[in-house]
Protein backbone atom coordinates (compact mmCIF):
# COMPACT_ATOMS: atom_id res chain seq x y z
CA UNK A 1 0.00 0.00 0.00
CA UNK A 2 1.25 3.46 -0.82
CA UNK A 3 1.59 5.61 2.28
CA UNK A 4 0.69 8.90 0.65
CA UNK A 5 -0.65 8.31 -2.82
CA UNK A 6 -1.25 11.96 -3.66
CA UNK A 7 2.29 12.90 -2.64
CA UNK A 8 3.63 10.07 -4.81
CA UNK A 9 1.63 11.29 -7.81
CA UNK A 10 2.57 14.95 -7.37
CA UNK A 11 6.24 14.03 -6.92
CA UNK A 12 6.13 11.68 -9.88
CA UNK A 13 4.61 14.25 -12.22
CA UNK A 14 7.00 16.96 -10.99
CA UNK A 15 9.96 14.60 -11.48
CA UNK A 16 8.72 13.66 -14.94
CA UNK A 17 8.47 17.33 -15.92
CA UNK A 18 12.00 17.99 -14.63
CA UNK A 19 13.48 14.98 -16.45
CA UNK A 20 11.81 15.91 -19.72
CA UNK A 21 13.02 19.51 -19.54
CA UNK A 22 16.58 18.36 -18.78
CA UNK A 23 16.29 15.82 -21.62
CA UNK A 24 15.45 18.67 -24.00
CA UNK A 25 18.78 20.33 -23.18
CA UNK A 26 20.85 17.15 -22.91
CA UNK A 27 19.50 15.21 -25.89
CA UNK A 28 22.33 16.18 -28.23
CA UNK A 29 24.75 13.95 -26.30
CA UNK A 30 24.25 10.25 -25.64
CA UNK A 31 26.07 10.23 -22.28
CA UNK A 32 23.44 12.23 -20.33
CA UNK A 33 20.55 11.05 -22.50
CA UNK A 34 20.75 7.35 -21.60
CA UNK A 35 20.44 7.78 -17.82
CA UNK A 36 17.71 10.38 -18.33
CA UNK A 37 15.72 7.94 -20.46
CA UNK A 38 16.08 5.26 -17.77
CA UNK A 39 14.91 7.73 -15.12
CA UNK A 40 12.05 8.82 -17.37
CA UNK A 41 10.91 5.20 -17.77
CA UNK A 42 11.08 4.59 -14.02
CA UNK A 43 9.02 7.68 -13.22
CA UNK A 44 6.44 6.82 -15.86
CA UNK A 45 6.16 3.27 -14.49
CA UNK A 46 5.73 4.57 -10.93
CA UNK A 47 2.96 6.90 -12.10
CA UNK A 48 1.05 4.12 -13.86
CA UNK A 49 0.90 1.88 -10.80
CA UNK A 50 0.07 4.80 -8.48
CA UNK A 51 -2.73 6.01 -10.74
CA UNK A 52 -4.08 2.46 -10.97
CA UNK A 53 -4.20 2.17 -7.17
CA UNK A 54 -5.91 5.55 -6.91
CA UNK A 55 -8.62 4.68 -9.42
CA UNK A 56 -9.32 1.22 -8.03
CA UNK A 57 -9.47 2.52 -4.43
CA UNK A 58 -11.87 5.30 -5.45
CA UNK A 59 -14.17 2.94 -7.37
CA UNK A 60 -15.47 0.92 -4.44
CA UNK A 61 -18.61 -0.21 -6.28
CA UNK A 62 -16.94 -1.42 -9.48
CA UNK A 63 -13.14 -1.74 -9.09
CA UNK A 64 -12.76 -4.17 -12.01
CA UNK A 65 -14.57 -1.84 -14.38
CA UNK A 66 -12.51 1.10 -13.15
CA UNK A 67 -9.30 -0.87 -13.66
CA UNK A 68 -10.30 -1.76 -17.20
CA UNK A 69 -11.23 1.81 -18.05
CA UNK A 70 -7.99 3.06 -16.51
CA UNK A 71 -5.90 0.73 -18.69
CA UNK A 72 -7.85 1.92 -21.73
CA UNK A 73 -7.09 5.51 -20.73
CA UNK A 74 -3.37 4.69 -20.53
CA UNK A 75 -3.49 3.21 -24.04
CA UNK A 76 -5.36 6.26 -25.30
CA UNK A 77 -2.75 8.48 -23.64
CA UNK A 78 0.09 6.58 -25.32
CA UNK A 79 -1.56 6.90 -28.72
CA UNK A 80 -2.36 10.58 -28.18
CA UNK A 81 1.23 11.30 -27.11
CA UNK A 82 2.59 9.63 -30.23
CA UNK A 83 0.10 11.54 -32.35
CA UNK A 84 1.02 14.89 -30.72
CA UNK A 85 4.71 14.18 -31.27
CA UNK A 86 4.04 13.33 -34.90
CA UNK A 87 2.01 16.51 -35.38
CA UNK A 88 4.81 18.57 -33.83
CA UNK A 89 7.47 16.97 -36.05
CA UNK A 90 5.30 17.37 -39.15
CA UNK A 91 4.78 21.03 -38.27
CA UNK A 92 8.54 21.56 -38.31
CA UNK A 93 9.68 20.90 -34.74
CA UNK A 94 13.13 19.37 -34.38
CA UNK A 95 13.65 15.92 -32.88
CA UNK A 96 14.98 17.67 -29.77
CA UNK A 97 11.64 19.38 -29.00
CA UNK A 98 9.14 16.55 -28.25
CA UNK A 99 10.35 16.24 -24.62
CA UNK A 100 9.12 19.80 -24.06
CA UNK A 101 5.71 18.79 -25.40
CA UNK A 102 5.78 15.81 -23.04
CA UNK A 103 6.66 18.12 -20.14
CA UNK A 104 3.68 20.30 -21.04
CA UNK A 105 1.34 17.30 -21.04
CA UNK A 106 2.78 16.16 -17.69
CA UNK A 107 2.24 19.67 -16.30
CA UNK A 108 -1.42 19.48 -17.33
CA UNK A 109 -1.70 16.10 -15.60
CA UNK A 110 -0.06 17.59 -12.51
CA UNK A 111 -2.57 20.44 -12.54
CA UNK A 112 -5.45 17.95 -12.67
CA UNK A 113 -3.90 15.99 -9.82
CA UNK A 114 -3.48 19.12 -7.73
CA UNK A 115 -7.18 19.91 -8.13
CA UNK A 116 -7.83 17.05 -5.73
CA UNK A 117 -5.97 18.95 -3.02
CA UNK A 118 -8.37 21.85 -3.48
CA UNK A 119 -11.50 19.77 -4.05
CA UNK A 120 -11.21 16.10 -2.94
CA UNK A 121 -14.70 15.39 -4.29
CA UNK A 122 -13.21 15.47 -7.80
CA UNK A 123 -11.47 12.14 -7.14
CA UNK A 124 -11.61 10.95 -3.53
CA UNK A 125 -8.41 9.72 -1.98
CA UNK A 126 -8.89 7.12 0.69
CA UNK A 127 -6.01 7.36 3.11
CA UNK A 128 -5.37 4.16 4.98
CA UNK A 129 -2.67 3.45 7.51
CA UNK A 130 0.35 1.66 6.07
CA UNK A 131 0.23 -2.10 6.56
Amino acid sequence: MVRNLLRTLVGGFAGLIAVLVVLFFASRSIVPTLPLLILWGGLAFALVSSLQIWVVDAATDAPNLASTLNQGAFNLGNATGAWLGGVALTAGASYQQPPLLGALVAAIALAFTLTTLVNPRVMPVQIRPAE
